[in-house]
């Protein structure tokens, strides 16, 4: 007998009901706004990213590919990069050192982003790797250094063709 008119009641549990989607509804929009706010920079690893990518395109079984040494040798090309991507948003020196000859590939951004020397820089990455290499039938040591850079803001974009 004691519930036979249970409208107060209803009325009771839908102010309990909207305050509960109200906290629900400010925890989720304080979560969103922390993720958004949150700055990331990942220049280094791009940069990182792209070093590996360039070494690993000089190399085919574990050797320095042969063309790398000709006058033509097209970097854009050979390693399947974008000309338009990386000329605006990164930077790369690399320095193959055979011994006897150095030959050396440059390009994108400002050549002052980084140095061989100083590459402690944010959005810098060096990387040394010794290579082998074949010159008139035989087997030669020389040292592959690689030094690139970021500058990258955030977007979308595709480093291969």
């Amino acid at each position: 007998m004691l519930f036979r008119n249970k409208k107060g009641g209803e009325k009771l549990l839908s102010i309990w009901w909207i305050f509960t989607i109200a906290i629900v509804g400010a925890g989720i929009a304080f979560g969103v706004s922390i993720f958004y706010s949150a700055e990331v920079d990942v220049k280094n690893v791009e940069a990182g990213i792209f070093a590996d990518r360039i070494s690993d395109c000089f190399f085919e079984d574990g050797l320095l590919i042969s063309n790398l040494l000709e006058n033509d040798f097209d970097i854009f090309q050979e390693c399947k990069l974008n000309k338009e991507v990386i000329e605006s948003n990164f930077y790369f020196k690399i320095s193959v050192d055979l011994g006897n000859e150095v030959k050396e590939f440059s390009g994108a951004i400002k050549e002052s982003a980084c140095s061989l020397t100083d590459s402690e820089k944010k959005g810098c990455v060096k990387k040394t790797r010794g290579i082998i290499y074949e010159q008139d039938n035989k087997i030669k040591k020389g040292r592959l250094e690689i030094l690139a850079a970021s500058n990258q803001i955030g977007e979308k974009i595709s480093l291969v063709k």
